[in-house]
């Protein structure tokens, strides 16, 4: 009887918003945006340019805060005025940047090995982006470096956050869930409550391109995942 109650209110519920019955109502709890870490979000405010780079020094280095940031015309990401379309986001940096004169691998050697950036490189130029279209952010459970990620991400107002990997994706997502089970969906989020500089973004979760590189068989389903993105941004 419970049961049966249960798949005819589920049904029902898939056409309207409530149910009245004798005794009470069901009603369909919409999914809303929501803001995320919510402990850290607390003290995060916008900052400008200037500030942001010094921060971006302060926390890695001279050499890869300039090469994160860099334009193939050795130009300043910084400076740019349109919005960029994707930040990805690792979990892993390199402790010194790779010297290297095109600064489209410069900067992807921040974050990846040598066999990782070029498999990262040819994922990139599937999804038609730039390099004016995109940025790496890191992440990790440290409240500076986690505050100074959702910094770049009010700054340079990405339309997708694609954390890569599990450890990145529990990280920026707030919660635990197994990879298997997330990558490719949208997660809605909004970064900073006061109306001032409030973003809207989205999250998408995707396969590290590291363990694609020991699990071949696995780029398929990546793939299909990066078109979901690609369609989204109109690729």
């Amino acid at each position: 009887m419970v049961e049966s109650f249960k798949q005819y209110s589920h049904e029902k519920l898939k056409k309207e918003e409530k149910i009245q019955f004798e005794g009470g109502e069901i009603v369909f709890k919409k999914s809303v945006p929501v803001s995320f870490n919510a402990k850290i979000q607390q003290k995060i405010k916008y900052i400008e340019a200037e500030e942001l780079k010094d921060k971006a020094v302060r926390l890695f280095g001279e050499k890869i805060a300039e090469a994160k940031y860099l334009l193939s015309d050795n130009s300043n990401k910084l400076n740019q005025k349109n919005p960029i379309k994707v930040m990805f986001v690792t979990d892993k940096k390199r402790e010194e940047a790779v010297d290297s004169t095109d600064s489209y691998e410069k900067q992807l050697k921040v974050f990846f090995s040598d066999e990782v950036t070029v498999l990262f490189s040819k994922m990139i130029k599937a999804m038609k982006l730039e390099l004016s279209d995109f940025m790496l952010g890191f992440c990790s459970t440290k409240n500076e470096e986690l505050e100074f990620l959702y910094q770049e991400i009010l700054y340079f107002r990405p339309e997708f956050v694609i954390p890569l990997g599990a450890n990145s994706s529990s990280i920026i997502l707030d919660m635990k869930e197994r990879l298997s089970n997330i990558h490719g969906q949208f997660f809605k989020r909004i970064l900073n409550q006061e109306k001032i500089n409030e973003f809207h973004f989205t999250i998408c979760p995707l396969f590290n391109p590291e363990f694609l590189l020991i699990n071949p068989n696995m780029k398929k389903t990546a793939w299909t995942d990066m078109q979901k993105v690609m369609k989204e941004l109109g690729h």
